[in-house]
């Protein structure tokens, strides 16, 4: 094995190391989002949940039935959380059983 070769990353490591980097990412802009603190105004906690797919789900399906109803933000910018926090590949379907971590908020009376 010649030094250029050993030095190169493979594809295999480069998209791990991209979707690692992606996690990080979004777990800082969760983070960073959730310390932002309006006075007198109760907010939203984000807590996180793990889930079972069932027969018939989707991601659009969960999205809709946890996606922050207050939030501003499309479903489809939840779909695209759901994917990046569970490491999905766009063209992967969801697989019956598969365990996924969602997202939710309740509020800070709650």
């Amino acid at each position: 094995m010649s030094r250029t070769s050993r030095n190169r990353m493979t594809e295999r490591q480069m998209t791990v190391m991209f979707i690692t980097l992606a996690v990080l990412v979004v777990i800082a802009v969760i983070f960073i989002s959730g310390r932002r603190v309006v006075a007198d105004t109760p907010q939203a906690a984000p807590y996180y949940r793990s889930i079972r797919v069932e027969k018939g789900d989707s991601l659009w399906s969960i999205a809709e039935t946890y996606a922050p109803a207050a939030d501003n933000r499309s479903l489809s910018a939840y779909v695209e959380d759901l994917r990046s926090i569970n490491s999905l590949r766009r063209d992967a379907p969801l697989q019956v059983g598969q365990s996924l971590l969602v997202v939710y908020y309740a509020d800070a009376a709650d």
